[in-house]
């Protein structure tokens, strides 16, 4: 059960790399094994509410694209490229139903936020040069908002 690979000329397929792609390769394998483990992040650690059937699912028509699979993406670009920050799935959620203020003091980087958030550096401040935002879209798909 191989993952089919097609060298494809994208800027951000160009940026992974092939150690990358044999660990996905290798977890799409294990989900098939082992579809209630959770699926281990580069790290080695694995994240707990991330299965591999979560996995399986993303690469299977038709089925639900869980917002731990998004946010593991979004960790991985994080740490394969800091400069680019991202929102957590539900901002988008809680802008819409609690606002602006709400949203800012949750999820950005401020001088109110928690001393670990603050050494951890694990929001974006207002003011970093590029923020991927995803939102779901009527129960129904994800998109990227890039700001």
């Amino acid at each position: 059960m191989d993952i089919p690979h097609t060298p494809y000329d994208h800027p951000l397929v160009k940026s992974i790399p092939n150690t990358q792609i044999e660990h996905i390769q290798y977890l799409y394998k294990a989900a098939a094994l082992l579809p209630q483990n959770p699926i281990p992040l580069l790290s080695g650690e694995p994240h707990p509410f991330l299965t591999q059937m979560s996995f399986q699912h993303l690469l299977q028509y038709g089925h639900m694209t869980d917002d731990t699979i998004l946010h593991a993406l979004l960790t991985s670009f994080r740490n394969s490229f800091p400069s680019i920050h991202f929102l957590d799935t539900n901002f988008h959620r809680d802008l819409s139903r609690w606002g602006w203020k709400y949203a800012f003091q949750r999820y950005f980087l401020h001088t109110s936020s928690s001393r670990y958030t603050q050494c951890t550096m694990a929001k974006p401040t207002i003011h970093a040069s590029t923020i991927m935002i995803p939102i779901h879209i009527n129960d129904s798909h994800w998109v990227a908002l890039t700001r």
